[in-house]
């Protein structure tokens, strides 16, 4: 449903840009005005194909309770006995002593200046 929404949004956005630019051409007969007004358009008419399309998918949802998909008690048991065979401690992280700390420590340039 992913891919219909996002076609859904961009469509009206795009029918929204068309339909106030080519009105705003005819009546002021200047690009730049046309084009803001287009972009106006393009912004309103996306956000009402949006909530429209909210509105379609609430309905959707509620008409037909009956398509929700439950897992079957005996794969979550399944699920949670995996879950639990896999918890692993966490390994601690010794510091090793080495010359690498005090070369860390020492300036990499000399400052004779």
């Amino acid at each position: 449903m992913k891919n219909d929404a996002r076609f859904l949004f961009c469509f009206t956005g795009f029918v929204g840009f068309l339909l106030f630019y080519l009105i705003a051409s005819l009546i002021h007969k200047n690009f730049a005005i046309s084009l803001v007004h287009g972009t106006i358009g393009c912004l309103t008419f996306a956000i009402y194909g949006r909530f429209l399309l909210g509105i379609l998918l609430k309905s959707s949802l509620t008409s037909n309770p009956s398509t929700i998909t439950t897992k079957p008690v005996s794969s979550l048991k399944v699920e949670n006995q995996a879950s639990r065979s896999r918890k692993t401690l966490p390994k601690s992280i010794t510091r090793k002593a080495s010359n690498s700390s005090s070369q860390v420590e020492k300036p990499m340039v000399d400052e004779k200046v």
